[in-house]
């Protein structure tokens, strides 16, 4: 914004002074006189103290102006720091209503699911008790790999680690060859551990699984293991064996 000084001869002969104001809008100017005027729309004409003179538009001056500098642009910063932190509080209570419920929710969900332990599982905790229970006891195990009577990993590493394990293959040749390498190794009672299939009950809290056993080479060979089935409950933290009862032989 700037002023200019003009001077006009009053009507009574007398000399005058008047100030205008140019301010500039994007590309538009205009003038008033005092304070500026509140309508920036409007097209600025010249105003002259003795009515007598008629008035002429006027559009932009001709000469430069001389701008003085006024008051500074007031920028409100002290209603932007409000209001930017009252977004961010507002999407942080908003977030943190999200994680709450998520965080309600991922508990839930650990709850329900309760016994997740990778060591102890029905079929870890069936497979243990088989062999265990089993007579006469078994030295090396076998375990039918590629069908569907083939261990689980949970089961396959509960009977690696009680011995000795070795696939067993229903093929002639290749169960002749499997039964000549252990009677090499030794006069050690060998059971092929069988696995019959699992069943899931009570939402998944009880589980039934069923095992059988087959005995190969020495002198125990082709004798046959009871089937039995293992009723294992989880107790809210871990698996437990509820019972086991046996069903035939195969």
């Amino acid at each position: 914004m700037g002023g200019a000084r003009r001077r006009t001869v009053g009507g009574n002969g007398g000399i005058r002074d008047s100030r205008r104001y140019y301010i500039r809008v994007g590309a538009t100017f205009r003038q008033s006189e005092g304070a500026p005027s509140t309508n920036v729309c409007s097209t600025p004409s010249v105003r002259h103290a003795n009515p007598g003179v008629p008035s002429a538009p006027v559009g932009f001056p001709l000469t430069p102006v001389p701008v003085q500098r006024s008051r500074p642009l007031f920028v409100p910063r002290i209603v932007l720091g409000v209001v930017v932190p009252i977004i961010a509080v507002s999407m942080a209570a908003c977030g943190g209503g999200d994680a709450a419920k998520g965080g309600g929710a991922k508990t839930t969900a650990q709850g329900a699911v309760g016994c997740v332990s990778t060591d102890t599982t029905p079929v870890s905790l069936a497979v243990k008790d088989y062999i265990s229970t089993a007579s006469p006891g078994p030295q090396r195990y076998l375990t039918a790999a590629g069908t569907d009577s083939e261990l689980p990993p949970d089961g396959l590493k509960t009977i690696q680690d009680r011995g000795p394990t070795y696939f067993y293959s229903a093929d002639p040749a290749a169960g002749k060859k499997l039964r000549d390498k252990l009677a090499s190794a030794g006069p050690y009672t060998t059971m092929l551990v069988i696995f019959r299939g699992k069943s899931e009950t009570d939402g998944g809290k009880s589980v039934a699984v069923k095992l059988a056993g087959l005995y190969v080479g020495g002198e125990h060979e082709g004798k046959k293991s009871p089937l039995k089935v293992y009723s294992v409950k989880c107790d809210s933290t871990t698996w437990k064996l509820a019972g086991a009862t046996v069903d035939s032989l195969h």
